[in-house]
């Protein structure tokens, strides 16, 4: 039988004739299709059993786990959908990243200084160390330590150099003791006071002689046009104590006073003779009736702050009619006192002066070395009447 396909809206119906082959052809396409749509059903809600039952494994946490996947299938289809496939990062991950690794670094980088601090403060006092050997080595070779300075010409010596120049051969420096003038008047040339008559090496920097924790490294001389690119030194004889006696009214012994050698104005004060280097001393172990043990041989002075720094080389300064030492330092104020910008005395510690400010720019403290050879960190709290106790030799005090 045939069936009629009309043209509807025409006035006349256009017929053709349809066979039944047609029709079956047709049912078993839709049948085909209709089965492979079945087929691929049942192979999704196989998989989604397979993932239920997975998630059951891992201790049911479906709700957790199907969250995020279900989150992760949904960025993917936006990613597809917006950005052609892309697998990059979206801006809100990478501030979180930033910020993250922003922290890290906030959190290590105090962890990092302390650990390179500790390394500097290391390495200073193994400086402290190989000195103390030289002045070891020094005074066994010729029966007594050096002084702090000859201020007249003895013994064919110049007067103005410190305790570094004569130790240079006790520090593997036999090479830069040659270039050493004993004959020459360190404190004059041409006819000008104060002039580094050796400035070839006092230009020579020895790392021995720096603490790596203290940047000024330079004479502070060059303010006055005087030591124009010279070497300083961060470590000083302990010339003695200044001040009263621990428990008493008397006082340690000085050369001078302050007022002799032009008061406190010109940065001069009291030159003490109690302690191991001072003026034209000849300290011998023996002499050090205290103890070597008691004894404070050198201190650093390593700040920042301090505009009392000379050439290395230099022992003495002489000028106005006083006497300032240089190559080593009395012990009155306590440590590190020149960094308190409060102090109306804050100026006077950090110039040039025969007492010494010591400090340095390790947190808490000052290291001092030892007539024994040890080296110790004196904290800022230290009671002032045990460092001047330490730093001198013959007092009797007890520690």
């Amino acid at each position: 039988m045939n069936d009629k396909i009309s043209d509807v809206g025409t006035e006349n119906a256009f017929t053709f004739p349809v066979s039944n082959d047609f029709n079956g052809a047709a049912s078993s396409a839709l049948a085909g299709r209709a089965a492979k749509v079945k087929v691929k059903r049942d192979a999704q809600n196989s998989q989604s059993a397979q993932i239920n039952a997975g998630f059951v494994r891992f201790g049911g946490r479906r709700g957790v786990c199907g969250s995020v996947f279900g989150a992760f299938e949904g960025r993917r289809g936006v990613r597809r959908s917006g950005f052609a496939g892309s697998n990059g990062f979206t801006l809100v991950e990478l501030l979180v990243v930033i910020a993250i690794i922003g922290i890290l670094i906030g959190l290590l980088l105090p962890a990092v200084q302390a650990a390179r601090e500790a390394a500097r403060r290391m390495q200073c006092s193994n400086n402290l160390k190989q000195l103390l050997l030289g002045f070891q080595t020094y005074a066994d070779a010729n029966g007594a330590l050096p002084p702090e300075a000859w201020l007249r010409f003895q013994n064919g010596e110049s007067q103005g150099l410190g305790i570094w120049p004569r130790v240079l051969p006790y520090l593997e420096q036999s090479a830069l003791y040659s270039e050493v003038d004993f004959s020459s008047n360190y404190q004059e040339a041409d006819g000008v006071e104060n002039y580094v008559g050796m400035e070839t090496l006092a230009k020579v920097k020895m790392t021995t002689f720096l603490c790596p924790s203290c940047a000024n490294v330079e004479s502070s001389m060059k303010m006055y046009g005087d030591e124009i690119g010279c070497y300083t030194t961060h470590y000083y004889g302990v010339a003695g104590a200044v001040g009263k006696r621990p428990n008493s009214e008397r006082f340690y012994s000085t050369i001078r006073t302050a007022d002799e050698n032009g008061g406190e104005e010109y940065g001069g004060g009291p030159c003490a003779n109690n302690g191991v280097f001072y003026e034209e001393s000849r300290t011998t172990w023996a002499s050090i009736t205290d103890g070597l043990s008691n004894t404070a041989l050198l201190g650093e002075i390593a700040s920042q702050k301090y505009d009392g720094y000379f050439a290395w080389i230099r022992g003495a300064y002489v000028q106005y009619g006083m006497t300032i030492y240089v190559s080593s330092k009395g012990l009155e104020w306590a440590p590190n006192v020149l960094k308190n910008d409060d102090d109306p005395k804050a100026g006077l510690y950090r110039r040039f002066y025969s007492v010494g400010a010591f400090s340095s720019e390790h947190a808490g403290g000052v290291q001092f070395g030892f007539a024994d050879g040890s080296v110790r960190f004196t904290s800022d709290t230290t009671d002032l009447d045990v460092l001047k106790a330490a730093a001198s030799r013959d007092g009797g005090e007890v520690l």
